[in-house]
């Protein structure tokens, strides 16, 4: 990908030729790390109903017990980070949860953009608009002008709105696999996320991630080590997503 996607990792390709580009957020050194909410499985209290103090040391331990027994199969792109995990040792606790925190955080906003039904079929960017009270390409020029590095260039007004069609797909899908996957509990919203607010049946923080932390813990033999890569990767998700 060139101009200002240049080192993003493409998501799809749409009408016209266009490319979109998975959200940065949940990109690292050219691998996706997709939100997948196959993991399902919740701890419960004696009285049968679901733990939802989430990062008490209860629901951790039950947490770091079950994600290395019930990982489920990798797809393609997961079992290169594996592979690539498996000889760098780059993914972690902390690095995982920044990368949720940062997509929690973003995705509270974005997209801002209203895009027709026919988007991805007609490619047509001048049918994309920002909707009321969104976050302009302009806000994003003014912001973004005096903070990039200088290799590092703006996005052009149509990457704007390609990339504002990434966060768009990206969630969507998101919002399938969670009804799909966790039919009884609620989406975190935008107060769960700022304030770090979970009740009884929302999304737990870790429920997306569950598979990436799954390949971290799984080669750690001992659980008080486990029980610390999940406490680094809250305190890190909430550092980003506050």
């Amino acid at each position: 990908m060139k101009g200002g996607f240049s080192g993003r990792v493409l998501m799809r390709t749409i009408g016209g030729g266009h490319e979109i580009p998975w959200p940065e957020p949940l990109t690292d050194n050219g691998f996706v790390l997709h939100k997948d909410y196959r993991m399902n499985g919740f701890s419960l209290t004696p009285g049968g109903k679901p733990w939802y103090e989430v990062q008490d040391k209860t629901y951790l331990a039950w947490l770091a017990d079950y994600l290395p027994r019930h990982l489920p199969p990798l797809t393609t792109e997961q079992q290169r980070l594996a592979d690539d995990h498996a000889q760098s040792g780059r993914l972690s606790g902390a690095r995982i949860g920044g990368i949720a925190g940062w997509y929690a955080s973003d995705g509270v906003v974005r997209p801002t953009t209203v895009f027709p039904p026919d988007f991805a079929e007609a490619g047509d960017i001048e049918s994309a608009r920002t909707g009321e009270g969104g976050y302009t390409y302009e806000e994003y020029v003014e912001y973004y002008q005096d903070v990039l590095e200088p290799d590092e260039p703006l996005l052009t007004r149509e990457e704007w709105f390609l990339d504002e069609f990434g966060w768009l797909l990206a969630k969507e899908e998101d919002e399938r696999r969670f009804a799909l996957y966790w039919p009884d509990f609620i989406r975190l919203d935008e107060a769960n996320i700022v304030f770090g607010r979970n009740t009884l049946r929302h999304e737990p923080p870790d429920a997306g991630w569950r598979i990436y932390l799954a390949l971290v813990l799984r080669v750690i033999p001992d659980q008080a080590a486990r029980i610390k890569e999940l406490k680094d990767f809250y305190y890190h998700w909430h550092e980003m997503a506050d």
